[in-house]
């Protein structure tokens, strides 16, 4: 359908292109995409998603464990 050609050797910049953000929105019937093309600018960068700390690990295993002998408790239980 497209073929997409990538050079490192140039920009859109460099070729002539007026630096700026562009936005195109492409709509057929129902279906709607948006295209965003960044000239001479830096690429924008996503944040990092939040890792969790080793108390947050711990709390969550601890949970964990805590709930599957729970279970195991309420199903001995249930046998008697």
């Amino acid at each position: 359908m497209f073929e997409i050609y990538v050079n490192d050797s140039f920009t859109l910049a460099a070729l002539g292109f007026t630096s700026g953000v562009y936005v195109m929105t492409l709509t057929n019937g129902q279906n709607t995409d948006t295209v965003t093309v960044n000239i001479g600018g830096a690429a924008p960068v996503a944040p990092a998603a939040p890792v969790p700390s080793l108390g947050s690990w711990a709390m969550i295993l601890l949970a964990a464990l805590l709930g599957f002998l729970g279970m195991g408790f309420s199903s001995s239980r249930s046998k008697r």
